[in-house]
């Protein structure tokens, strides 16, 4: 039985880590618009950053999903001194809208996100052959995705012809005991999947434009 003074000493150790925690954060706001200017309520909005922007295989990822209130706005706790890629989708009946991409966004910037036009598909692929023991792990995948051209950037810049200025990003997804794997709602028409059973990745399929 814990006495009273090693309850104060595990206390006093945990508080300090919380507040550390904060400090390291800020907020962020923004507005997400329908495509004819009104505001878009119940919108996911996703946040994503890698340490080491423009490397998707390196770096530690942040990513934070809020969703929009009434008037479209929304808040979101993000890293100091961290670049995001920040977006926002609404699914319904299989299919999902989702606004055009902003990235370079940093704390304490606004953000105004306007839906695109097109409706996508929600896309779920099915492996061959996971190849999973029975008793062993999930199989675990990765999706990258290059964003296209609708990418905007915040704040504008020129784009250089010499310098690839699109980040490919990186989510870790984990396939059903079915080997069905669900891809992340993204604003951009295609992607790669890739199997991370085996000790190198694999491309396993290819979602193609959806």
């Amino acid at each position: 039985m814990l006495s009273m003074r090693s309850v104060v000493v595990m206390l006093t150790a945990v508080v300090p880590v919380q507040q550390v925690e904060r400090a390291q954060r800020a907020t962020l706001r923004g507005r997400v618009l329908t495509s004819d200017g009104k505001p878009w309520s119940s919108a996911e909005v996703t946040l994503h950053s890698r340490s080491v922007p423009g490397l998707a295989w390196v770096g530690e990822l942040d990513q934070v999903h809020v969703a929009t209130d009434e008037r479209g706005k929304f808040r979101a706790r993000i890293l100091k001194g961290r670049s995001y890629v920040v977006w926002a989708v609404s699914e319904a009946n299989g299919r999902y809208r989702t606004t055009g991409a902003i990235a370079r966004v940093g704390s304490g910037q606004t953000l105004t996100l306007r839906e695109r036009k097109s409706v996508l598909a929600c896309v779920t692929v099915r492996l061959a052959s996971p190849r999973a023991p029975v008793d062993g792990p999930p199989f675990r995948c990765i999706v990258t995705s290059e964003p296209d051209a609708t990418l905007t950037f915040e704040p504008a810049v020129r784009a250089d012809p010499a310098r690839p200025s699109m980040p490919i990003e990186l989510f870790e997804v984990i396939a059903d005991a079915r080997g069905r794997v669900e891809i992340p709602r993204l604003p951009w028409l295609s992607c790669t999947l890739e199997g991370l059973h085996r000790p190198s990745p694999s491309t396993v399929a290819n979602c193609g434009d959806r």
